[in-house]
């Protein structure tokens, strides 16, 4: 959790350096940071659209609305609809993102920011997720395989069984080149 003091610190600098879009957005943002019991409730994250409540709002020179909110599967677009929902509803989660130039290098950005729960994966992230998983897996099965077998080397050399011995050390030895 984001301390609230972090919250303010950014949102103040939003307010003095950044160009917004819609002169609205700087109201929204001076009544979040005079209303601390709201701001509480506000998560700063990438994404907000994907969220059951969030507001984006963007500088002059990112495309965009300037200012949008999405409750639910409804899409608003007028400011005093956003700041009646904002009013409102003080302590439903709200989940914000503020788009402006070079955010990634801004080090109060990089401070307040948070993952959700609710952005969707991408194929290529699912795919990734996945092919890793499978190596993961194949690791730890070889890793398995080359346990068992040691023990039933062990068992060959107490036996004196020659022939278990070597079979078992060229399956050992095939499985340390499989891994390379």
């Amino acid at each position: 959790m984001i301390e609230l003091s972090a919250k303010k610190k950014f949102l103040s600098w939003v307010i003095q350096c950044i160009p917004l879009k819609r002169k609205e957005a700087y109201w929204m943002l001076n009544y979040l940071l005079k209303h601390e019991a709201l701001l509480q409730h506000v998560t700063f994250v990438e994404k907000a659209l994907s969220t059951p409540r969030g507001i984006i709002i963007t500088d002059h020179s990112i495309a965009g609305l300037g200012l949008e909110m999405r409750k639910g599967n409804k899409l608003i677009e007028d400011s005093q609809e956003i700041y009646s929902e904002l009013r409102n509803n003080k302590k439903d989660e709200l989940y914000l993102e503020i788009n402006f130039v070079e955010r990634e290098s801004s080090y109060l950005y990089s401070e307040i920011i948070e993952e959700h729960g609710y952005q969707e994966i991408t194929q290529e992230e699912q795919n990734e997720f996945f092919d890793s998983l499978d190596a993961f897996l194949a690791e730890e099965e070889i890793k398995l395989k080359k346990r068992n077998l040691q023990h039933a080397i062990d068992l060959a050399l107490e036996n004196n069984d020659r022939d278990t011995f070597i079979k078992l050390t060229t399956e050992y030895v095939a499985l340390d080149e499989k891994r390379d």
